[in-house]
């Protein structure tokens, strides 16, 4: 993956009770302002997938910006999803880090050729995005990479 991939610009956090972690956040830390959404929103088809499956799911997110860096908290709600199934093995934790790029495919090839499997992918929040996750777990220590691509 030598030169793959450019600067990092998200970390990933699973939660089991995304309000409780924000409460704590904001008591222990004075972190607020957190954007909370819920994904897949009702006015976009998300096209999930799975492995490699069409796939439904809902989480429940928050994001906060640290200047050009990004903090991603997601709770899962419903359906099986590479949060859910993380939440479930591990339990809460740091998940991912995300990098956004622009061509994602070549990088979904490179990745493949390496043998690292991609778990789950779709279209972002406002839709206009779309990402992917891979199965770096083993290589990485239980960390996953997602791979975000801004515009389609």
């Amino acid at each position: 993956m030598n030169n793959l991939l450019s600067q990092a610009d998200q970390v990933g956090i699973i939660v089991s009770d995304l309000d409780a972690f924000l409460e704590s956040m904001k008591e222990l830390l004075g972190l607020d302002g957190f954007e909370i959404i819920e994904y897949p929103p009702e006015d976009i088809d998300p096209e999930t997938s799975y492995y490699g499956q069409p796939n439904e799911f809902k989480v429940k997110m928050a994001f906060r910006d640290f200047g050009n860096f990004q903090l991603e908290v997601v709770e899962p709600l419903e359906g099986q999803s590479v949060f859910h199934d993380f939440l479930e093995n591990h339990g809460p934790g740091l998940h991912h880090i995300r990098f956004t790029e622009e061509d994602l495919d070549t990088i979904t090839e490179k990745l493949k050729e390496q043998g690292i499997q991609q778990i789950a992918s779709g279209k972002g929040a406002h839709g206009s995005s779309k990402w992917a996750y891979f199965d770096t777990a083993e290589a990485l220590q239980g960390l996953y990479i997602e791979i975000r691509k801004p515009k389609f």
